[in-house]
């Protein structure tokens, strides 16, 4: 069976068996399932684990993003119970099949060298030790910066190192001097300074007889300490160079640069990110190539794309294994030069070894070599071969040179930017690819694509050596935005999204950007996060950008360079029928300009979900160009754009916003006014709320610049429709400062003019408003000042519409009467074909019936309603009717019906991006998970719904996530929890005056009450619900609070009374047709007639609750409770085997609810307060 395989040494990695994994898809996401794996010894509470990875977001949204990580690491992992979680802890489960790299490294290294200081007779294993290194491929987690990481990785580099120090000691001791050297290069490597290591390197090559090598490495000991510390070797150090190597040791040598580790400063080498598949594939061809299978391979991209950076990096991982490495790099201006980068390569090949490999060539090769670096040829003759033959003899002796000295030590060799090889370069890449088979090497060589057009002689080499199976291509793509966000620990997201759209995931152009920022002040780094200042300010184009952009415009054609101006003034994505209407010029020179532009890569084939046919290469090309032009030239391009647009695309739909652009930018205002208004209607329709909002927040603008003074009637009524449009997307988007900020505009506009329309209009909105924000009695007021406006403007559409609020309100208020009145008022003046009034005087209508338990008639009204909404294409409307359909299925005990439209509605609600409606969503499926015991599922959504109410200031909602989390927790037996989220929920109803959920949150509570002992307590809780129920006609919670009220008395030994509420609550259950209030009901009348010595009189009504549970859901009571208080009953009359089976029912109950519950202790608790109910079934309090 495949395990899963979790590396942390290095780059982080999943793998199941031999098959890659992707790993998480958030760098969080990642940490935190390192940090579960490392430490997995014991469960982790939540508030730890968000105070830890996420301590500057406050509590709720620190624990949401932990529910978030975990979410993303399930995703990532393979199927199995690997990451445990309940409510209140987390941990990954060590019982699973798994292997993780540090636990092996860290078994593997203390185990072994523990035998070193232990018991003679029981030496550490070499082998293994070499097999434990291997696995350490980099740092713990790197490029990771969360606190708790550093600690371990301190840790684990302390036992690699120890690791290969005793190996190097081993093999010194074995005389195996390849192995000793190979370890030793590995611990210099991680630590450049130990004078111990170059020591043993020395005295080893000096045994093998390499003394030019010793001598390098004995230099570049003294350099190394000179540079670091500005010290000199120590005396003994000295002495044994001098012992082994005479004073020549002493002459200066270069240091080559330590690949740096660990933290790197933004401005000076950011993480190496973005380029996982790659570097697994260089990896495996590395692998492949130390096993003696050679490898060639290309490296393309468009410039700063990070070619460089992957080579780089690619040597420093070979350097830290061991493996020798030489560059070469091919320069613009030296392109006529022969053998320049051969040169170069040769140098660095003497400079790593090489000195040791050319004392064994013959003197013939040598003097080959010597035409590329002439210091060779001292004392040697010149080449005896034809000048024809010379460049042949020279690429066989390199060739040659550099395979031999691969044969000694695996080689990487790299060739930066070989799209400016010369023809001599290229020969001798010809016959390495040709000669390179058994060689223990891997030749990299990088270009820039756009430079390597069809006519390049690279191209076509590259293709013949492809063809022939003897090159690799690897194309390097753009950065992603997670990759950047790896680059700026502790941004915002908000501000690496800007960077990432500015720059288009360009690592060059990306870095530009951040270091030109950094350098203005507006990016800095405060306590290891990045903070920047940016909000209010365009992110400028860096001069290095722009230099870089304008060198590759200035070798455009003057044809090109002119298309390239047209093309950015219409913008990123370019039609070729556009482009030829706006440029005006044949299509023959259109193709051909623009085939230059192609082949130039400023250009492309857009991408295949793009409407154009071609788009820029990048974003900032398009931008520079754009910015060069004259303005006058651009605003005469943006006209000729705009006209164009409107003969081309007349019957396109969506093309309203860029026309709008144009004509904006042409100066052309009315036309923008126009287009601007018919783009933010598109936008609507396609549910882009903030796109809309921007192009509404343009057309006032507009009008501003207009009429000042707001004389004109037609712009006046213009910006009343701007602003009350706009004032709708922000109270869709949970914006209401906005939405206010709106609706004042419109009333001053409406004073300030004396406009008695808009007045009407703004207390329309204003109602409506009022309604959604829980002020029922201001909304009200506003409702009547409406009305008598509408009636002097005799509006009969307004009066209907003002009434539907009016009616709104009352029945939020719990009146459901004067909500009647005024909503079956409202219907009688709508004429039926106006739908888009009637539909919402029907949804509310709904809302009315509902609260008085006439479910069928709520039903009828809300898909009324819901067939209004979908005739007329409003999705919003829609999603809210069919949330109310599912909850009013809930109430008639339909729920697989319910389910389905709360699924179908909740998810249109999230696509559509109405988070009012997804608010409300989400506590109708959190009351779905409690009908059905699923307790947990239940306060978790509650919650999730809570989080949205706040930002929408929506008290009402609040106040019913608030006591659904309540019901939940009273459930799972977390009485406290359950008391604190009710009282709140009762606190924050009282004030609006919103009865029917107070009466629902004072039952809660009243049942917390009895199951903490207190029936008193509950007793007051319980006749003030009741109370509230029947004054606001709420006959589902007068049934349900009149229940509760019966077991009271019950527990108060009142038995009388509690016969008498559970009676009229089963009567009530039964007119309004809810199973769950009759079960209750007749429970209760069985228990206090039990309670009375009347077994038999109970058994009535304990077998008629039994009968209902099959229709019932566990909303209130658990259906275990009416199996339990049957039993009891049936005993009582001696009917044993029956009241077992009830017994046993209950049980099964009570299990499968509790296995529902992941968490030891909430189980227990649970478990505990089904025992309290049992035992307070049989045991009432006696009568006071």
């Amino acid at each position: 069976m495949s395990i899963l395989q979790i590396r942390l040494l290095g780059e982080f990695e999943l793998s199941l068996g031999e098959q890659a994994l992707p790993p998480p898809a958030t760098v969080k996401a990642r940490s935190l399932l390192a940090y579960l794996v490392t430490h997995c010894g014991r469960a982790h509470r939540r508030e730890e684990l968000a105070n830890l990875f996420w301590p500057e977001h406050p509590r709720e949204r620190a624990l949401h993003s932990l529910s978030t990580a975990i979410w993303h690491i399930r995703r990532a992992l393979p199927a199995g119970d690997f990451v445990l979680t309940t409510a209140q802890k987390v941990r990954f489960n060590p019982d699973t099949a798994y292997w993780l790299d540090t636990e092996a490294l860290e078994q593997a290294v203390t185990s072994q060298l523990r035998s070193a200081t232990g018991t003679p007779g029981h030496p550490p294993d070499p082998d293994l030790l070499a097999v434990a290194v291997k696995l350490y491929r980099g740092d713990f987690l790197e490029g990771f910066y969360d606190d708790w990481c550093v600690e371990r990785r301190y840790y684990l580099e302390g036992l690699y190192l120890a690791a290969l120090e005793w190996l190097v000691i081993h093999y010194q001791q074995r005389e195996q001097a390849q192995e000793a050297l190979h370890h030793a290069a590995l611990l210099l490597n991680r630590d450049p300074l130990r004078e111990d290591v170059y020591c043993a390197i020395v005295r080893l090559h000096v045994q093998m007889g390499h003394r030019a090598e010793a001598l390098l490495q004995a230099r570049r000991c003294r350099a190394t300490l000179q540079a670091e510390l500005g010290v000199e070797a120590e005396p003994q150090t000295a002495a044994l160079f001098d012992q082994l190597l005479g004073p020549a040791w002493r002459q200066a040598a270069p240091v080559p640069s330590q690949p740096s580790r660990g933290h790197h400063s933004l401005l000076e080498r950011p993480l190496f990110v973005g380029r996982e598949a790659e570097w697994r594939d260089l990896q495996a061809l590395w692998d492949e190539a130390c096993s003696g299978k050679a490898h060639l391979v290309l490296v393309s991209g468009e410039a700063g794309i990070g070619k460089s950076r992957l080579a780089e990096e690619l040597a420093h991982y070979i350097r830290q294994r061991g493996g020798g490495v030489i560059c070469g790099r091919c320069y613009e201006h030296e392109h006529p030069l022969p053998h320049g980068a051969l040169a170069d390569l040769l140098r660095a090949a003497l400079s790593v070894g090489g000195q040791s490999v050319l004392a064994r060539l013959p003197p013939w090769q040598v003097n080959l070599l010597a035409c590329l670096a002439p210091e060779l040829a001292e004392g040697l003759p010149p080449p005896q071969f034809p000048a024809e033959q010379q460049l042949a003899r020279v690429c066989e002796a390199l060739t040659s040179f550099l395979v031999e000295l691969a044969r000694y030590n695996a080689l990487l060799v790299v060739l930066e930017d070989f799209h400016w090889a010369s023809d001599s370069v290229l020969a001798w890449l010809h016959h390495l690819a040709r000669h390179l088979a058994g060689a223990p090497a891997l030749v990299l060589a990088t270009c820039r694509s756009e430079e390597v057009t069809s006519a390049h002689p690279l191209y076509r080499l590259a293709f013949a050596l492809e063809q022939e199976g003897r090159l690799i291509r690897l194309e390097l793509g753009h950065l992603d935005c997670q990759a950047l966000a790896q680059w700026l620990p502790g941004a915002s997201e908000t501000f690496i999204t800007r960077v990432y759209r500015q720059t288009g995931g360009n690592p060059f152009f990306a870095l530009a950007s951040l270091r030109a920022l950094s350098e203005a002040g507006m990016l800095r780094l405060v306590k290891g996060r990045w903070i920047d200042d940016t909000a209010a300010v365009h992110l400028p184009i860096p001069d290095t950008v722009r230099q870089a952009i304008d060198i590759h415009l200035g070798r455009l054609s003057a044809p090109a360079r002119d298309l390239a101006t047209v093309a950015a003034v219409i913008g990123q994505v370019l039609n070729l029928e556009l482009l030829g209407a706006v440029w005006g010029c044949e299509e023959e020179t259109t193709l051909e300009a623009l085939d230059e532009l192609l082949r130039r890569r400023l250009v492309r084939e857009a991408a295949g979900t793009s409407d154009g046919d071609y788009e820029f290469d990048h974003h900032l090309i398009q931008q520079v160009i754009y910015a060069q032009a004259h303005p006058r030239r651009r605003q005469r391009l943006h006209r000729r754009t705009a006209l164009a647009m409107q003969r081309l695309y007349a019957c396109r739909p969506n093309a309203a916003g860029e026309i709008a652009r144009h004509f904006d930018a042409a100066g052309e205002v009315k036309e923008a006014l126009r287009y601007f208004d018919l783009a933010a209607q598109e936008a609507g329709r396609l549910f882009a709320w903030g796109e809309a909002e921007q192009y509404l927040g343009r057309v006032l603008e507009l009008l501003d610049n207009l009429d000042p003074e707001y004389g004109s009637p037609e712009y006046r009524a213009q910006r009343g429709q701007a602003l009350a449009a706009r004032a709708r997307l922000r109270y869709l988007q949970a914006r209401l400062a906005g939405r206010d900020a709106d609706l004042a505009a419109m009333a001053a506009l409406a004073e300030s003019s004396d406009d008695d329309r808009l007045r009407l209009q703004t207390r329309m909105l204003r109602a409506r408003y009022l309604n959604l924000d829980a002020r029922y009695e201001t909304a009200i007021a506003a409702a009547q000042e409406g009305l008598a406006l509408a009636g002097r403007l005799q509006d009969t559409a307004a009066r209907g519409y003002l009434l539907g609020q009016a009616g709104f309100a009352h029945y939020f208020l719990g009146q459901p009467g004067p909500a009647l009145a005024a909503l079956e008022s409202a219907l009688a003046i709508t004429p039926k074909e106006n739908r888009e009034t009637r539909r919402h005087i029907t949804h509310i209508l709904g809302y009315v019936h509902f609260h008085l338990g006439d479910y069928a008639r709520s039903l009828a009204c809300q898909q009324e309603s819901y067939a209004d909404h979908q005739a007329l294409g409003d999705s919003n409307g829609l999603a809210w009717a069919g949330l109310d359909i599912g909850a009013t299925y809930q109430r008639m005990g339909r729920l697989a019906e319910a389910r389905q439209y709360l699924i179908e509605h909740l998810d249109l609600a999230h696509r559509i991006g109405v988070r009012p409606a997804e608010a409300y969503g989400l506590i109708q499926w959190g009351s779905l998970e409690l009908r059905r015991g699923e307790y947990l599922a239940a306060a978790d959504i509650f919650r999730q719904a809570l989080d949205l109410q706040r930002e929408l200031r929506t008290e009402h909602g609040r106040v019913a996530a608030e006591v659904g989390t309540g019901l939940a927790l009273y459930h799972l037996g977390e009485i406290a929890g359950a008391r604190r989220w009710l009282e709140r929920a009762a606190e924050r109803a009282r004030p609006i005056q919103h009865q029917r959920r107070l009466a629902k949150a004072l039952i809660g509570l009243g049942l917390v009450e009895l199951a903490g002992g207190e029936p008193l307590a509950a007793h007051s809780r319980l006749t003030e619900a009741v109370a509230l129920a029947r004054e606001s006609k709420a006959r589902r919670y007068l049934a349900v609070g009149l229940a509760a009220l019966a077991r009271a008395e019950r527990r108060l030994g009142h038995l009388t009374e509690a016969f008498t509420h559970a009676t009229e609550a089963a009567q009530v259950g039964c007119e309004i047709d809810v199973p769950v209030c009759r079960m209750w009901g007749e429970l209760e009348m069985g228990l206090a007639l039990l309670a009375r010595c009347d077994p038999q009189g109970a058994l009535e009504h304990t077998g008629c609750a039994v009968d209902l549970v099959p229709r019932s859901d566990e909303s209130w009571i658990g259906t275990e409770q009416v199996h339990r208080a049957h039993a009891r009953v049936l005993r009582a009359l001696g009917r044993t085997a029956e009241a077992q089976a009830q017994e046993q029912e209950a049980l099964a109950l009570v299990q499968e609810k509790a296995g529902r519950i992941p968490d030891p202790g909430l189980r227990a608790r649970y478990l505990a307060g089904q025992q309290v109910q049992e035992q307070d079934q049989v045991n009432p309090q006696p009568p006071l």
